[in-house]
């Protein structure tokens, strides 16, 4: 469920809320503590979609810290994957299942591993200004400097 539903969910709880109190009393209490309860009953359970729409949440962005050749989870999510596909039997995140099913997507995408760490473009080389030889470097001084 949506915030969306779940505030819609509230509005509409709230709407039977006004309306349960503004049904008049004709000896009917019983009727009333029964409209009272339904009413009762559905805020809690819009507060309850709530907060497992925020828990899941939680779960997926603890899914995408696990992630380790895909970023971002909605491609899980494209490829059919669930929230239930990551989680153990006590509802926590599994990083081992987490890194399998993504490490089998990747796969299935043609992603390649990274073996050897962050890449490194010129790793070992020493910065170069442009300059080749150490006599463009004085020529290129001279000439920042105003020196002729």
């Amino acid at each position: 469920m949506t915030d969306q539903e779940a505030q819609t969910a509230t509005e509409s709880s709230e709407v039977e809320n006004n309306t349960s109190e503004n049904v008049p009393d004709h000896g009917a209490g019983r009727g009333n503590e029964a409209a009272r309860y339904r009413v009762k009953l559905r805020e809690t359970e819009a507060e309850r979609d709530t907060l497992n729409t925020k828990i899941q949440r939680y779960q997926w962005a603890e899914v995408e810290r696990h992630l380790d050749r895909i970023e971002n989870p909605e491609i899980l999510q494209r490829l059919g994957h669930t929230l239930d596909d990551f989680l153990t039997e006590d509802g926590d995140v599994d990083p081992v299942k987490v890194a399998t099913v993504s490490g089998q997507a990747a796969d299935d995408l043609g992603l390649k591993a990274e073996t050897h760490g962050p890449r490194m473009p010129l790793e070992g080389r020493a910065p170069s200004s442009g300059a080749d030889t150490p006599k463009d470097v004085q020529q290129a001084l001279r000439k920042a400097l105003g020196i002729q």
